[in-house]
């Protein structure tokens, strides 16, 4: 017997809300932020962007500021937790730090949360060395064209020139 899927339809009749229910929709953008958290951490900028499509910017930004003083928010936890996930997926200190960027998170953050994961787990030129020999082995390069094969890859993955050959 076949099984039916169901498919996800996006409404497109929803509209903001009027401004007269100001404390409703703060008490349902505030759920709904809650709820995004209760997945996975989000960026503050990450939040908006979801939220903004249906609310108005002032409402999420007090949600979100109301949020970021309980601590249920935090841009710092959020680049943390990026950084080892990335990390752990192979990626480099450029590629994560890009996508951070790209995310909200200040600088400042990106750079403590590297600096923390590269003191608490492992070095990034270590990081950079076991993904070259999971997808390239013990086996020298043959040609120059393999050569910068490989090195456009490194890159790719965000590890910079002196991180995987040292």
């Amino acid at each position: 017997m076949k099984k039916t899927q169901r498919r996800y339809v996006a409404r497109t009749d929803r509209s903001p809300p009027s401004e007269s229910s100001t404390y409703q929709c703060h008490k349902t953008i505030r759920k709904a932020a809650i709820k995004m958290l209760a997945r996975r951490e989000y960026s503050a900028l990450e939040i908006q962007d979801k939220l903004s499509e249906y609310y108005h910017l002032e409402t999420i930004d007090d949600v979100i500021l109301e949020l970021q003083r309980q601590d249920w928010q935090s841009d710092e936890r959020f680049a943390e937790m990026w950084v080892r996930s990335r990390a752990n997926r192979g990626y480099g200190p450029q590629r994560i730090q890009h996508e951070l960027k790209q995310k909200g998170v200040v600088v400042s953050l990106i750079v403590d949360a590297l600096s923390a994961y590269e003191k608490n787990e492992q070095t990034w030129c270590d990081l950079a060395q076991a993904v070259y020999l999971k997808k390239y082995g013990a086996m020298p390069s043959g040609s120059w064209k393999e050569d910068v094969k490989r090195h456009k890859f490194m890159q790719y993955k965000g590890f910079s020139h002196t991180q995987f050959t040292s």
